[in-house]
């Protein structure tokens, strides 16, 4: 797609809070919804780290607006898995290459 900068972020923004609103409602999907979006208006490349970011937004204001019911011996448990394989998955998109090469 070929937008101008505030058509591409009012498109970006009304995209995440249906599909916020959406999930909330399913209880799931608004991630896996958005990131369709975002590629067809970022790109591929750019589509996950603005996900990302959108997707850390959305998780941190949940945590924030839930933190006296927190338990956090099961987020640590969780987390000693998370954490190290979500950094693992960032440095192999990151190692990715952009395209495939057709040279005969």
């Amino acid at each position: 797609m070929n937008l101008d900068l505030a058509t591409t972020i009012t498109l970006a923004s009304a995209a995440a809070f249906l599909l916020a609103w959406l999930s909330a409602v399913a209880g799931f999907g608004g991630g896996v919804l958005l990131l369709p979006v975002f590629t067809a208006l970022f790109g591929l490349r750019a589509a996950v780290p603005v996900l990302t970011l959108a997707q850390l937004s959305s998780n941190g204001s949940r945590v924030w607006l839930n933190r006296h019911d927190l338990r956090w011996p099961i987020i640590g448990r969780f987390a000693l898995g998370a954490v190290p394989l979500a950094l693992a998955g960032g440095l192999l998109f990151a190692a990715a290459p952009l395209a495939r090469s057709n040279a005969s």
